[in-house]
């Protein structure tokens, strides 16, 4: 477990009647996408095993609770969760929540945005 669980685990006791969803990510190897509330984990994704960590599709209902998704997203969510590449499994995630979930300074953001859209769409 890397540094932003337990902050995401501590922001969601602090926030109980929010979800929190935490992305923890690393080297282009390794990504896990888990959802907190009431400062308990109550879901989790991680698209592709790495050094320990089995592949772990993350339950639809869990995920498409988010206040950012509804039914018409749950499609659109099914495919990214099959996606099994963590750095594509992010910039689809964020292109469907249309907000940034990953930050990278020396990374231009508006490619990877392009290249989500095309990947949902086709």
């Amino acid at each position: 477990m890397g540094r932003t669980q337990p902050a995401s685990r501590k922001l969601s006791a602090a926030l109980p009647e929010h979800t929190v969803l935490c992305t923890e990510y690393f080297d282009d190897d390794f990504t896990e996408f888990s959802l907190y509330r009431a400062g308990k984990k109550v879901a989790r994704h991680i698209p592709a095993p790495y050094a320990g960590f089995d592949r772990h599709v993350g339950r639809m209902r869990d995920f498409v609770s988010l206040p950012e998704l509804g039914p018409e997203e749950e499609k659109l969510l099914r495919l990214i969760f099959r996606e099994t590449h963590p750095e594509t499994s992010v910039s689809l995630l964020e292109s469907l929540l249309s907000c940034p979930i990953r930050m990278d300074p020396e990374e231009p953001r508006a490619s990877e945005d392009a290249m989500s859209r095309d990947y949902l769409e086709a």
